[in-house]
């Protein structure tokens, strides 16, 4: 078993402390033996103020045993790799913090997000939230200059509409759950390009419309790519 430098203090003050109340050697003051229980019971306090780390690579965090940092060097992002565990075991975390430190390292990130859970790192964080859980503001004001984040929204009028040929007719061995969504997807376009917002009611009213047409046309022959 291994222990970091303050550990092994707290168990040599414990093995003092232990010795001398039951030796007849000369006891220890007050002010002593306060100091040989704090370490104890804090080694941490004995050990310092902690080092501040400053990572070779992509910090992605601390061990949860010996509190060691963590960092990767960055080329292993050219490589394949996968984040697996349960629900709730902290995959989106890590997946945030390395993100992050690729940004810091001007490295880009394409990020597929059903959930929404990363986009949200578009948002930051406040200042003072942040000094209050210890964190380091000019890092996330780094972060912040250095990255430009653009969320494409398929199928939403928010944010930046991504639609890939949206005119051509899908192909007709799509299954048939994909066939309604690029189908939708063609409607769409047509209707934004005929002057409706989507979102709006007259939108909703002449996407549908238009669906019907493209569909039953294709079936009858017509083209529409």
């Amino acid at each position: 078993m291994r222990f970091d430098p303050s550990a092994r203090r707290a168990l040599q003050d414990l093995k003092r402390l232990c010795s001398v109340m039951v030796s007849d050697e000369e006891q220890p003051s007050p002010s002593e033996f306060a100091s040989l229980v704090n370490d104890i019971l804090d080694p941490a306090v004995s050990a310092g103020p902690k080092k501040k780390f400053k990572p070779k690579g992509l910090f992605l965090g601390e061990r949860r045993d010996s509190g060691a940092p963590i960092d990767i060097p960055s080329q292993v992002l050219a490589r394949h790799a996968a984040m697996l565990g349960s629900t709730g075991s902290g995959k989106t975390v890590m997946a945030k913090a390395l993100i992050e430190e690729a940004a810091l390292a001007g490295i880009p990130s394409l990020i597929i997000d059903p959930q929404g859970d990363l986009a949200r790192l578009a948002l930051g964080i406040d200042e003072s939230e942040l000094l209050q859980r210890d964190g380091d503001v000019d890092r996330k004001r780094k972060l912040l200059e250095n990255s430009e984040v653009r969320i494409w929204t398929p199928l939403r009028s928010k944010g930046l509409p991504l639609c890939i040929d949206p005119f051509r007719a899908p192909p007709a061995d799509l299954d048939p759950e994909e066939a309604i969504t690029a189908w939708d997807m063609v409607a769409a376009g047509f209707t934004s390009l005929a002057g409706y917002d989507v979102e709006k009611a007259q939108g909703k009213v002449v996407k549908p419309f238009l669906y019907e047409i493209l569909v039953e046309g294709t079936r009858c022959g017509l083209d529409v790519g």
